[in-house]
């Protein structure tokens, strides 16, 4: 399972919320029968997560 985005508004975050939101999100994943999953969009230093992966946007205006 690959989630794109996942994130709280910055005026609700310190509040749990992403800690429950990671968790209802990782339920819901291992339900379906997922294994394993990825984070993009994500800082390195964000969710305890490992990199080992990183992804680049490039962009040229036409």
């Amino acid at each position: 399972m690959r989630v794109f985005i996942l994130g709280v508004l910055e005026e609700y975050r310190n509040r749990g919320l992403s800690a429950l939101l990671y968790t209802k999100t990782a339920l819901e994943v291992i339900k379906k029968g997922y294994a394993w999953g990825e984070a993009s969009m994500t800082l390195e230093d964000n969710a305890g997560g490992v990199p080992y992966k990183k992804f680049f946007i490039f962009g040229k205006n036409l």
